[in-house]
């Protein structure tokens, strides 16, 4: 505990601290006396002794309360409430990440703020929903990159269980920088998400200078003053890929190899190279796997800045199954994060002009989920999956061979076109399954597959046109606070209740009762429409508003209308 004493002359004090467990039960508490110094800060010192205690982990995201005071003269003079969890985390050189005492695979994602219909001012509602879809993917990790995350979204990640890399953006040891990487990590400590602290990436200016290593220690020791529990790492990148064994890049080693944990963006060619050279340091890929598509894309067509990148090779990393395999094969390897978790404004490569967005993401900027969604959903959760693509959409294309792909954990899938098999095939692990020049006919795609026994089956159909608008609130109860939100989707549908993918109908929404609408999205790469307005197009069949409930408590209307088609509406109930 520190303690501010703004008087100028030294007082007496009594500390206590009281830790509650999440039923409300004290569980503990201990008190001491000091004397704070006049006009300045003092440290105190608080030890608590618990047994049996529950530890934090993603699965059980356990968390206790300390409750602390001062007094002085006998009564109450400040009082702060510490959420933490109680866990053990380290990382290892050959075991990878461990924590609680067992190895544990970082299966994680880098990811900025901003979301579709906010921009950068995200509401907690919407970062509680982003992490919510991150850990149905089965993803247990998560990235702030490239600077400190609010502390709402930690708080997120405390409640839901999801491992945390909390990065500072400038490696400088400049006296504004280190005051920023002191303020993180003095606020983000208690929190038992935060397993590990970045402190750059990818310094290209700086990283091959000796001054590096003198930056990285001062660095180092500063967060290790304020926090001794935590290993720090920084996100490299080779700038070659034919690395140091060319001399090349020589000058990063003495970087790299004082790092505690050395973290890897891309360069895939490197690991095991590395770890050759520095066989007792632990290693983690900081950022890899940028696996450019646009979702429901299924032939890529720059004027549209539409990407399909299924059998392209990109310069920006390998395929995505091929790295993940690597890091799941690899015991020493602490785990990965993706590049990115969602789609965000910026960095709209390969596209230009008009495109606005990036296409890195498992899921779009709504958290709309595209393909690869299910390949990481496969092996990354214990669920059964088995997803099949692309859609089974293509007016005057009968007899065009069509690729057709699968990501499913089932040891074997089966595929049918209106019926007929098209062969079966046994899934490897960490793999995908290809079947090629499948000849187009309008019905009905399906795959089939067995997992634990349980029969799992997937299908594309042939839709109609467009006929009615359907809304569907992710959260039907809000807190009428002002700032609560439920994530709606929008979807254009046909006569039998399936989402057309090729629908790009212009939708209206008008919100009422107590609530309002706060913004729009689609995940368009290239839509201009604004953030605020009533109106959205579809794309691939799917929008996405954002409702904010009001400060009283009743009834929130939605309504859902485009040009020719049956509207759609819904209601969420908000509550004081």
């Amino acid at each position: 505990v520190e303690l501010e004493n703004r008087s100028a002359y030294p007082t007496p004090c009594r500390l206590e601290a009281a830790i509650y467990g999440m039923d409300g039960e004290e569980v503990g508490s201990v008190r001491t006396d000091l004397e704070a110094k006049g006009w300045g800060r003092t440290d105190g010192a608080l030890t608590v002794s618990l047994r049996g205690c529950r530890l934090w982990s993603p699965d059980d995201p356990y968390l206790y309360k300390a409750v602390t005071t001062v007094s002085v003269g006998g009564g109450p003079a400040d009082r702060t409430e510490t959420a933490f969890g109680i866990r053990g985390a380290r990382f290892d050189p050959d075991e990878g990440f461990i924590l609680n005492g067992k190895a544990v695979k970082l299966k994680g994602v880098c990811c900025h703020q901003d979301h579709a219909g906010v921009g950068i001012g995200v509401p907690d509602a919407v970062n509680e929903y982003r992490i919510r879809r991150l850990k149905e993917m089965g993803c247990n990790a998560y990235r702030c990159a490239h600077h400190p995350p609010s502390s709402a979204l930690l708080d997120i990640c405390d409640r839901l269980g999801m491992l945390v890399m909390d990065e500072t953006r400038l490696l400088s040891s400049g006296e504004g920088p280190i005051g920023e990487l002191r303020s993180m990590v003095r606020r983000d400590r208690n929190h038992p998400s935060v397993v590990i602290w970045s402190l750059g990436n990818e310094e290209f200016h700086i990283q091959k200078k000796a001054s590096a290593v003198r930056i990285m220690g001062t660095l180092t020791d500063e967060v290790r003053a304020l926090d001794p529990t935590r290993p720090v790492t920084l996100a490299v990148v080779f700038l070659d890929d034919k690395g140091w064994t060319e001399g090349l890049d020589e000058a990063m080693l003495p970087l790299c190899g004082g790092l505690e944990v050395m973290g890897f963006n891309y360069t895939h060619a490197f690991w095991d190279k590395y770890r050759e050279a520095f066989p007792r340091q632990p290693i983690v890929v900081t950022e890899a796997s940028s696996g450019l598509r646009t979702r429901g894309g299924y032939a890529s067509d720059e004027g549209r800045c539409v990407v399909f990148a299924m059998g392209e090779a990109k310069p920006e990393s390998r395929h995505a199954e091929e790295q993940w395999k690597a890091v799941a094969e690899s015991p020493y390897m602490s785990g990965i994060f993706l590049w990115t978790g969602f789609d965000y404004r910026g960095e709209p490569v390969p596209c230009t002009w008009p495109a606005v967005s990036s296409q890195f993401g498992v899921m779009d900027t709504c958290g709309f989920a595209k393909d690869n969604f299910f390949y990481y959903k496969s092996w990354w959760s214990d669920e059964a999956v088995l997803h099949i693509f692309p859609h089974w959409d293509w007016p005057g294309c009968e007899g065009r061979p069509i690729d057709v792909y699968c990501y499913s954990n089932c040891g074997e899938v089966e595929l049918f076109v209106n019926g007929r098999s098209q062969g079966r095939k046994a899934m490897e692990r960490n793999c995908l399954l290809k079947w090629e020049g499948v000849a187009y006919e309008p019905g009905v795609l399906r795959a089939e597959g067995v997992r634990g026994g349980v029969k799992l089956a997937c299908e594309r159909r042939t839709s109609g046109a467009p006929a009615r608008v359907m809304v569907t609130p992710e959260r039907a109860r809000l807190k009428a606070d002002g700032q609560d939100v439920s994530m709606v989707t929008v979807s254009v549908v046909d006569e039998g209740g399936a989402v057309v993918p090729t629908a790009g109908n212009l939708i209206r929404f008008e919100v009422g009762g107590e609530g309002r609408l706060l913004g729009t999205g689609n995940g368009d790469p290239a839509d201009h429409m604004p953030d605020r307005g009533g109106c959205r197009r579809a794309y691939c069949g799917l929008a996405q508003i954002i409702v904010q409930a009001g400060t009283k408590a009743g009834t929130v209307r939605i309504l859902a209308h485009a040009d020719g088609l049956y509207p759609g509406e819904a209601s969420i109930e908000a509550h004081a």
